[in-house]
C-alpha cells in the first residue's frame, strides 16, 4: 500500500480579514437599526397626526351640531372669553394652552346643565398631550364662525410663535413644530374653521 501523505492547510484567516469583516457585518447592523429606527418614528408620528385630525374634526363636528340642533335663543357665547359658552343644555368650558394630561389642566370639557356656568367635572374632549391653542366662536348675523385650533406636544417640540387676542377678547396661541432628528418626542398642530347655522327656528 501506498502511503500517500495528506497536506492540510492550515492557512486561516488574517487579523486584517476579520477586521474587514467585522467593519462590513457593523455596517450592516448598522443601518438596519437606522432603518428600524426611521421606520418606527415614521409610524409613531403619522398616528399622532391621525390622532390630533380626529380629536380636531370630533370637537368641531360636536359644535357645529349642537348649534345646528339648538335654537338661537340657546346658543350663548357671551362668556366665551371666560372660557366656557353654552349651547342648549351643553356647557364647554375649556382653558387655551392647558395641556391636557399635566396635573389639573381643564383642556375642553363638555358637561350637561340647564344653568350656563363654568363647569370643568366633565367630559374631557381631548386626549392626553393635546391642548387647545384656539377656540373662538363668532356670531354675525346668526352665522356661527368657529375657529379651533387643536396642538398635540409638550413645550420641548412646540415652539410658541405668538400669542394674539381675538376681537372678542379670546386668547389664541400659535405654536409651530420643532423638527428635531434626535427628538424622542413629537408634535403636530391642526388648526380649522367653519361656519354653521341653527337649523331650529326660535
Amino acid at each position: 500500500m501506498n502511503n500517500k501523505k495528506i497536506k492540510l492547510n492550515k492557512k486561516g484567516f488574517t487579523l486584517i480579514e476579520l477586521m474587514i469583516a467585522t467593519t462590513v457585518f457593523s455596517t450592516v447592523l448598522l443601518i438596519a437599526t437606522i432603518s428600524i429606527i426611521f421606520v418606527s418614528k415614521t409610524y409613531a408620528r403619522s398616528q399622532i397626526i391621525i390622532k390630533t385630525q380626529n380629536s380636531t374634526q370630533s370637537v368641531l363636528l360636536n359644535i357645529s351640531n349642537a348649534i345646528k340642533y339648538n335654537k338661537l335663543n340657546s346658543i350663548n357665547i357671551s362668556h366665551i372669553a371666560a372660557g366656557y359658552f353654552c349651547i342648549g343644555n351643553n356647557v364647554y368650558t375649556f382653558s387655551i394652552n392647558s395641556l391636557v394630561g399635566t396635573g389639573s389642566s381643564i383642556g375642553l370639557v363638555e358637561s350637561f346643565s340647564n344653568t350656563c356656568a363654568s363647569n370643568s367635572s366633565g367630559i374631557q374632549l381631548l386626549s392626553n398631550n393635546e391642548r387647545l391653542g384656539e377656540l373662538d366662536i363668532v356670531n354675525t348675523a346668526d352665522v356661527f364662525h368657529i375657529s379651533l385650533t387643536i396642538d398635540y406636544g409638550n413645550n420641548q417640540v412646540l415652539q410658541l410663535i405668538s400669542r394674539n387676542s381675538n376681537s372678542d377678547s379670546t386668547l389664541n396661541y400659535v405654536y409651530r413644530c420643532i423638527d428635531s432628528t434626535y427628538s424622542v418626542s413629537f408634535c403636530y398642530v391642526d388648526p380649522v374653521s367653519t361656519t354653521v347655522v341653527s337649523r331650529l327656528i326660535d
